[in-house]
This record gives structure tokens, C-alpha cells and sequence, in this order.
């Protein structure tokens, strides 16, 4: 069986992205079983004038797959850039086929990889039935080490946000956030009809204007206990690393963040014991009511 995937690539130019999407396009050009539709959006044409656009169309095309620069330069709000690629869903909607075809959304700097879309198809199978939807960690490379990039604290998955479904453990971490989002011909339908879908709208979500681009269904109708619709595979203790992305600019750890990758993916997933399970639910309840004084 043969997919569709209807890939878009945002990325406002500036000359030291071309080598991150180099990396990015590279990881598609390995993706196997499937045609792929590449538009990168840019707010000019420069990627055709240095040769990047040059440099991998004919390797596109070679490989059976498309790749399109796609320029909006009229926005009032640069920031809307990560919003441009939305007319393109409902066009696609009108042929793709169900449980084959798929709609890629990541910024500029999200190495996906053959894993990582094998890795999505196949979790989603098990977690559509409770309404979920796979997601994906992003990590950076430092020391030697994968520092993950939105976890700024330990993730208590046998404790909190997690259920089993057939036999799997699956976590919905605090942050659910990729900078991506990947749906099929029945997620994207339920996009294209939510309030997710609109940059006012969307408003509800704690996120800002381009971190909501990338949101999908996130907050759509959660599970109460997950607080969302995202959810990862946990596996001998840890997350499947199917589900871990390369945020290949490094840039959090490159500027030694004081909160943004600091944590390695031993050290964000713990087991907690009861003590102190009942011991932090106290002080989040005490925080809780001092706040409401």
C-alpha cells in the first residue's frame, strides 16, 4: 500500500536555515511506500536563489515525490507564516483516501524521519478508538546526550496522564507541544470543522499565534484526565524512541537555556513511589487554595 503524504515545510529565510533544512528534506527523501507532496512555505524566493530548491527538486522527482516553494510576502504579521499552509488541507481533503493518505505539518527545523511516520500509522491504530493521537518529543544533541526540548520537568507517567490501551501504556505529557502535527483524512475533516483551525479561534489553547499552528486537535475535546489528545508510547520505562524528533537547529542547548533542554529523557521520565505521589498532590492542592485567597 502505497500513501500519499501531503507534507508542508514552513521556514521564514534566514541563511543559517538552509543547512537545517537540508537535514529535514534529507529525512523525507528516506521516507519508503509513499508519494510525497513537499511545499515548503517561505516568505520570499530566496531558497530558489541560493540553490536549495535547485539543489533537491530533481532528487524529488527522481524519487517519485514533488517539491514546491510555496511564497507569501503580504503578511501583515510575520508570525502568520505558520498559518499559510491551512488552505492547502481542504483541497487535499477532497482526494485523499482514508487510513492511507496524510497531511504533514512541521517547521523548518523537524527532522522527521521513515521511524518517526511508521511510528505514527502504527500507534494510531491502537489509540483512535479512545480518540487520541500519537505525538512525538523533541530532542537536541548536547554532550553526546538527546536533551529533550518541552519537558521542564520530570513526567510522573505511572502516576498521572497516562491509560493502557490493549496492553500499551500511553503517557500525555504536560506539554504536549512538537511543532508539528500529523492527521489523516478523518482528523483532518474534524480540523478543518474546530475552533483549532482558526487563529482567533483557537485562542482558547494556552499557546501563542505560531505554537497554535502546529496545535491540530491537541485540545479538542480531551480526555479529562490526560488534559489532552496527544498522547506517546511508553515502553520498558521510557518512550519509544520511534516517537522522538530531531530539533535539528540545537538552538536551546547551543544557548544553554536555563529551562529548555536540560533534561534527558532518563531523567524527564520517572517512577515516583506513593510516598512522594501523595506528598506533591499535597502541595499542589496547598498551592491551589493559597492561590485562591
Amino acid at each position: 500500500m502505497v500513501s500519499r503524504i501531503e507534507t508542508h515545510i514552513v521556514s521564514h529565510f534566514r541563511a543559517d536555515r538552509a543547512r537545517q533544512l537540508d537535514i529535514v528534506l534529507e529525512a523525507i527523501l528516506g521516507w519508503k511506500n509513499c508519494i510525497a507532496n513537499v511545499v515548503i512555505t517561505s516568505n520570499n524566493n530566496e531558497y530558489e536563489k541560493t540553490g536549495l530548491m535547485g539543489r533537491f527538486t530533481e532528487r524529488f522527482t527522481q524519487a517519485g515525490h514533488s517539491l514546491s516553494l510555496n511564497v507569501v510576502s503580504d503578511l501583515t504579521n510575520p508570525r502568520m507564516l505558520t498559518w499559510a499552509h491551512k488552505r492547502f488541507i481542504e483541497p487535499w481533503l477532497q482526494d485523499a483516501s482514508p487510513k492511507e493518505d496524510y497531511f504533514v505539518y512541521i517547521e523548518d527545523d523537524i527532522e522527521v524521519t521513515y521511524d518517526n511516520l511508521r511510528y505514527f500509522m502504527r500507534n494510531l491504530k491502537i489509540v483512535e478508538k479512545r480518540g487520541l493521537i500519537p505525538g512525538f518529543l523533541r530532542y537536541e544533541k548536547k554532550d553526546g546526550e538527546r536533551r529533550l526540548v518541552d519537558l521542564v520537568a520530570p513526567e510522573f507517567w505511572n502516576r498521572d496522564r497516562s491509560l493502557t490501551i490493549d496492553g500499551q501504556l500511553f503517557h500525555a505529557c504536560v506539554n504536549p507541544y512538537w511543532a508539528g502535527f500529523i492527521l489523516d483524512r478523518d482528523l483532518a475533516r474534524e480540523y478543518v470543522a474546530s475552533r483549532s483551525f482558526s487563529p482567533t479561534d483557537s485562542e482558547f489553547a494556552p499557546w501563542n499565534i505560531q505554537e497554535r499552528a502546529a496545535m491540530g486537535l491537541t485540545f479538542e475535546r480531551p480526555d479529562a484526565r490526560l488534559k489532552s489528545r496527544v498522547v506517546i508510547p511508553m515502553v520498558d520505562g521510557a518512550p519509544d524512541p520511534a516517537c522522538l524528533v530531531w530539533h535539528c537547529s540545537d538552538s536551546y542547548t547551543a544557548d544553554d537555556h536555563p529551562l529548555i533542554g536540560r533534561l534527558t529523557i532518563e531523567r524527564a521520565f520517572q517512577r515516583e513511589g506513593l510516598g512522594h505521589f501523595v506528598l506533591r498532590k499535597l502541595r499542589s492542592a496547598s498551592s491551589k487554595l493559597m492561590g485562591k485567597r
